[in-house]
């Protein structure tokens, strides 16, 4: 009994953090006046703040400076932090212009874009069913060349540069927070420059609105950091399959406010796009049951 309670608990910290992603957009959409490049530059510089007292106050710090110290694992974690900021600058911009719907569509292929990758580069080895999905998935993309005329950068750019940045983390045996904290850490330069040089030559506006628009941006590493604390706490405890199953809420949830609050359309050519990758999507689900089937099952009989 105490053992379900504690997966039951687990579980709810992942849903909760997937459920947290899938409104951010309400965030941005909240600061639309902002440009997409300034909010990115204080989601950086204001997640770095709050990671940096989260670890000071757990005992983390020193775990951060052993990262920090280590030329290699820091070198590393510059290639990842580029590609999660490039992520967070992608989806922020499509919030902010209007292509939400685009944003939801790169987070549905994403999961099957890192499958490839395990196979491709990680030596994984995918089954028929998971090639299955990626073959969906791939004539989901073709489909939207075909269908809709062009392929959509916002999508593709984000479900390859999240792929590309688990594929960076795959292999580092480090505390999540820890490692995120060196990531955006590295980030604060360049956050740094880019907020001299917006403010001065750009239409840049924390300085010149900080009375209305200062505590609002700063809420920026909250919103960053909350959903990924909930995740890294609740993934010990919880199944790969349901954690991999629970990430499709978040995307579920961008699609339905673009389409019912945001006022968004979605062109009837682009279903063919949805319907694709969203079968591949549930033969990807069936085949993690069944496994989940076989294993009980075994573990019953042994």
């Amino acid at each position: 009994m105490q053992k379900s309670q504690s997966n039951f608990f687990h579980l709810s910290l992942v849903l909760m953090a997937f459920f947290t992603w899938g409104i951010t957009p309400l965030y941005f959409k909240w600061l639309g006046q902002v440009p997409a490049i300034e909010l990115v530059v204080h989601r950086v510089i204001w997640s770095s703040v709050v990671l940096w007292i989260l670890l000071w106050f757990s005992g983390l710090w020193p775990e951060f400076m052993s990262i920090w110290k280590n030329k290699s694992l820091r070198n590393r974690l510059l290639l990842s932090g580029i590609l999660i900021t490039g992520n967070w600058l992608v989806f922020v911009y499509a919030i902010l212009t209007d292509q939400t719907v685009e944003a939801s569509l790169g987070y549905y292929i994403n999961p099957l874009v890192s499958i490839a990758m395990g196979g491709l580069f990680l030596g994984e080895r995918l089954t028929k069913i998971q090639w299955a999905a990626v073959i969906m998935a791939m004539a989901g993309v073709l489909a939207e060349i075909w269908t809709v005329g062009k392929l959509s950068m916002i999508a593709c750019s984000l479900a390859l540069s999240f792929a590309l940045y688990g594929l960076a983390r795959k292999k580092m045996t480090l505390h999540p927070t820890a490692a995120l904290a060196v990531e955006t850490t590295w980030m604060i330069p360049f956050a740094l420059v880019a907020m001299v040089y917006g403010s001065i030559n750009l239409d840049f506006i924390f300085f010149s609105h900080a009375a209305d628009i200062a505590l609002p941006l700063m809420l920026a590493g909250i919103v960053t950091v909350i959903p990924l604390l909930l995740y890294v706490s609740g993934l010990p405890g919880v199944s790969l399959f349901a954690a991999g199953f629970a990430q499709y809420i978040a995307p579920s949830m961008v699609f339905l406010l673009a389409i019912y609050l945001f006022g968004e359309t979605v062109p009837d050519q682009r279903y063919v796009t949805f319907g694709l990758i969203w079968l591949a999507v549930i033969v990807v689900t069936c085949e993690g049951l069944l496994k989940m089937k076989r294993t009980s099952r075994k573990e019953k009989l042994a």
